[in-house]
């Protein structure tokens, strides 16, 4: 911020984390999967920035998966 970034971030202790920085101010952050209020693995951050040229959604994921696909519940989330 003091370099003159706006800067949204979503993260999780010692476990996941996300983040954008922008020059332009953000007109909308959700820091979480849109549509599921129950996300609380901070791996999604998605902000909503106005340009001259019209408005610009910006995402930030993190999706490592080091898990086999047998281990349902990590795999398939």
């Amino acid at each position: 911020e003091a370099l003159g970034y706006n800067v949204a971030v979503h993260g999780q202790k010692t476990f996941n984390g996300v983040a954008i920085l922008s020059k332009l101010p953000f007109d909308e952050v959700t820091p979480r999967l849109p549509g599921d209020p129950e996300d609380e693995h901070a791996r999604f951050l998605e902000a909503l920035v106005s340009t001259p040229q019209g408005a610009l959604r910006v995402a930030s994921i993190y999706l490592p998966n080091g898990n086999p696909v047998s281990q349902e519940n990590k795999y398939q989330f």
